[in-house]
Formats: structure tokens, sequence, C-alpha cells
């Protein structure tokens, strides 16, 4: 080995330091190889503390002397301690090595063999720095990486067990598995003591997907992305159990289960389809968000047919919607010969009322109407009651204890009042200011209280005024025996008239008879006088 002596050093009498400029001690010199100085002298290397920095012994012993030339020679001894060091390793080694096998690094082709049980291949796994751990590499320069595991002869089966204790007896741990039909990853224990552990799938320390152990999936990530078309979620859906069908629900104990649907971006549409056939002629129901409206709709696919929208309760139909518009509650089917578009076959009751227009094309108007029974109907329009709607039922097969009233009709007539009136502001009958003509029903109970309907001062659920209205029928009843009366006192009266036109004319007879009687005895009476005359 040649003799080194780059650079320059720097010396002083009486010290073992030796400091050099330029030098490389470290790489290049020898703890007992040999020092010449600036003096001439040889001298023993006992240290090498850095590339600039050795020690020699004895003390230097001539002149202080700085960038001076100098030379490290290597002594023979050299070899035989590499020789001795060589065999500390071969004794305390040797039989370990031996047993290894041919290792693949140092015969290219040949596998590398751990004979024995237990063994284990160690090294620093754990560094903090990934570059620092012990890592597997292709050995062909920016090539791919690949690690493999393959069964030995005809066996079918290979895998990777990772465990998370040091002893692989008493640890939960993954199974990477494959074998003839199948691969498998698998969260195993050793022993019935172990924990079996959930599946995490993370990104940046982020939990993305978890698999428990009774097969629960988790997805706590933002988007779960099915790529390409007619994907399918495909489960269970039919069980005739509930329980054990295919179910979305929150994974919040004991909260709300909601399962929405939204468009992605700028688009201001999506929906939930439900179809009858898996393709082609299908006929489906759909649930959508438009921009302006929601929608539920019964349509079509292919060559399938448009069904009827029907609703359900109790196991019964409750509601239908058909094809052509029309709407159906309480039944299936109109009335033969009837197409309404609203069928009803039972009671409607109404919060509000009803609206109304004129005619068949007619707008409607804004009041709502509304019919009431209180022992006879009543007519309401917004809050305002109407007065009483007549009605002409009058079959004696409907009444009971029917008697004749014999009052005096003409003195209780004598007594209604007829008025002329204004119907208040501000009311929806004030909206007609023409002045009204009829009675007042205050003043008509007192006359006739069965020919009033209502109480004075009773007012609405609202707070309004709630009137008293008149039973025409009463007032028409009290006017007919008024009338009835004044017929059998104008007979009365014609009678009467008859007798004393008779009277009349028998005493015109008499009077005429009397008076021809007078004219006789009047010319009588003249013929006589005449005569005396003579």
């Amino acid at each position: 080995m040649a003799w080194y002596s780059v650079g320059t050093i720097a010396v002083t009498t009486n010290s073992t330091t030796v400091t050099g400029t330029g030098t490389s001690f470290d790489a290049n010199a020898r703890v007992g190889d040999a020092f010449q100085g600036p003096d001439g002298a040889w001298y023993e290397v006992t240290n090498i503390a850095s590339a600039s920095v050795l020690s020699i012994k004895p003390a230097y012993r001539g002149a202080s002397a700085s960038s001076a030339a100098y030379s490290v020679a290597p002594m023979q001894g050299y070899v035989k301690a590499s020789a001795d060091a060589l065999r500390g390793v071969a004794n305390s080694y040797g039989a370990a090595l031996a047993s290894l096998g041919p290792i693949a690094s140092w015969q290219p082709g040949l596998p590398l063999v751990l004979s024995g049980v237990g063994s284990r291949v160690q090294a620093d796994l754990s560094n903090s720095t990934l570059s620092n751990r012990l890592l597997f590499q292709s050995s062909t320069t920016n090539a791919n990486s690949a690690l493999g595991i393959v069964p030995n002869g005809t066996a079918t089966s290979a895998g990777l067990t990772i465990h998370n204790n040091s002893n692989p007896d008493a640890s939960s741990y993954l199974n990477a598995f494959v074998d003839a039909s199948s691969i498998i990853l698998r969260s195993q224990r050793s022993t019935g003591s172990q924990p079996v552990l959930p599946f995490v799938f993370q990104a940046d320390a982020t939990p993305l997907l978890q698999i428990s152990t009774a097969g629960d999936l988790n997805l706590p990530l933002r988007y779960l992305q099915f790529l390409g078309s007619a994907q399918r979620i495909v489960g269970d859906m039919s069980n005739g159990s509930y329980s054990n069908r295919l179910m979305f629900q929150t994974n919040t104990g004991n909260g709300d289960s909601y399962m929405g649907v939204m468009p992605n971006g700028t688009s201001k549409t999506s929906g939930l389809t439900a179809y009858n056939a898996t393709s082609g002629a299908a006929s489906y129901l759909a649930m959508y968000a438009l921009a302006s409206e929601t929608r539920i709709a019964s349509g079509v696919e292919g060559a399938g047919t448009y069904l009827p929208l029907t609703f359900y309760n109790n196991g019964a139909e409750r509601m239908r919607i058909g094809t052509n518009g029309q709407v159906l509650i309480g039944a299936a089917s109109s009335e033969a010969g009837a197409t309404p578009t609203l069928h009803v076959n039972g009671m409607i009751a109404s919060t509000n009322g009803y609206r109304c227009r004129p005619g068949n094309g007619g707008t409607p108007g804004g009041n709502v109407f509304n019919i009431n029974w209180t022992n006879s109907p009543q007519l309401w329009v917004d809050y305002t009651n109407i007065g009483t709607i007549a009605f002409t039922t009058s079959d004696e097969r409907v009444k009971e204890d029917i008697q004749a009233l014999d009052i005096d009709f003409l003195e209780r007539v004598r007594k209604y009042q007829v008025v002329t009136f204004k119907y208040k502001e501000g009311t929806l009958l004030g909206q007609n200011r023409e002045p009204q003509q009829g009675f007042i029903a205050q003043a008509v109970q007192k006359v006739n209280p069965q020919a009033v309907i209502g109480k004075d001062g009773a007012l609405t659920e609202s707070g309004g005024v709630d009137p008293m209205g008149i039973q025409d029928r009463a007032v028409i009843s009290d006017l007919t025996g008024a009338m009835q009366q004044l017929d059998s006192q104008l007979a009365q009266s014609r009678d009467v008239i008859a007798e004393q036109a008779q009277t009349i004319v028998t005493q015109a007879e008499q009077i005429t008879a009397i008076l021809a009687r007078l004219e006789k005895l009047e010319a009588e009476n003249t013929g006589s006088s005449s005569a005396s005359s003579t």
C-alpha cells in the first residue's frame, strides 16, 4: 500500500497532536501506521480523530513547524489485524452463516432459504425516516419494484400475514391469501382471547373506508363514485322479513334516517326512479326536484305502458290518479257513464271552503263558500252567514205531530214591519250599497219566534257577527194564513152583500109597487077633485 502525504501538517515540540491541512487521515491512515514528520524521525500513529487530526507517540521531539511535509507509511501489522478480525467473525458466526444456505444476491438465480422454524429477518423497519427503513427495491435502476409471494411445487395457495404482536400466537393479524378459486383479504386472530379487528382504509391518516367485524361498511369519505355506466348496488331487497332486506340507515344511534339525492354542479334537477322491469319495455314511478317545481310522475321506458298513480294506506287503495288525469278518492273507478275530474266515494270536509266560478269556464272568484246545517241549511261566504237555503221537502212521510195552526194570522201580519235598509260597509253583504227592502230578524222574532234562525248577539269563531236569519216558509205560511182568513172574511162579506142586494131588489120592487099605487091614487085624487069643481 502506498505512503500517504497529501496536504501539509503543523506540529509542536513535545505535543502528540498532528494537525493537517488538505488531508484525509480518516480514509488513508490506520492506528499502528508510521508517521514521519519534518524532523525526519518516525513516530507511531495512536489515534485518528478526524480527516485533519491524528495522534502520535512518543511526543514530537523536533522543532515546531507549520505547512510542513510529512509521510504516513502502512506497516505489515495491518494485514495481520485484518486476518485476526476475520477469524473472530468466523469463530462467532461461521456456523450460523453456514446454516443460511446460498443467498440470492451472492448466487444469482438461487432461492434464499431460511431453514428451521420460527425464523426472522430483522432490520430497522420502524425508522421515522422512511428512506432509512429496510425496503425491498428492484436491482434494476429506474425500474418498477414488485414484491411477490409464490407457492412451492404443486401447491396452489400463498399468502401474507401481518401481526400486531411479536408473538404471532397472541396477536390479531391481517391475512392476504390467494388459492386456486379466490383471492381473500382476512382480519383474523391467533387465539380466542385476541380481538378480530375491523378493516380500515386510510389516505394521509384519514379514514376513507371501514369494514366492521359485523360486516358493516362505513364510508367516512365524502364521495362514493361508481365509474362507467349501468352500475348497480345489488342486495336482498325483497326478503319476506323487512329486517333482513338491504336498507339505507343513518349511522347515528337512535337518529332519524333521510335518503337524499342532489344534482352535481350547476344542474337544477335530481330525482328517484323505480321501474317495474329490468330493461326494455318498463313503466316507472319518478320523483323529481326541478328548478321550478317538485314532481311525482308515472312514465314509461321504451314500449312500456303508462300506469295510474295509486295511494295505499292500511292495506287498501285510498286514492288513484288515472292516466287521463281523473282523481278518484275512495274508489278505483268512476260510476258507469260518468268521468268527472274528481270522484269522491265518501264525505268531503273542507277547512276553508270551496271556490266557485261562473258557468263552466269562468274565472273563479276570490270568495270561499260553505254550507252548514243547524236544523236548516245555511250558506256561508267567507266568514259571513248569508242566510238559510230554501228547500222544498214537505212530504208527510218525513213529518210527525202534524197539527193545524189556528191563530189570528191577520193580526200577526199586521205586526210585521216592512223596512228599507242598506247593509253596512266593510262586510261581505255591504259590497252591495243599493237600498234593500225586507224585514229585521229581531223585529220578526218578537212577532213569530219560529220565523227566525239564530240568536241575537251571536258571534262566529273568528269574532265576526253571526247574523240571524228569517225562515221564509214561516213568514210565507203567516201570509198564507192571513190570505185564507181574508178570503174567509171576503166570502162572508160576499154573502152579506148578496143578501143585502136581494133585499135591495125586493125593496126596490116594493118601492116600485108603492110608487105605482101612489101614482094611481094621485091620479084618482086628481079626477075626484075635478068632478067636485064641476
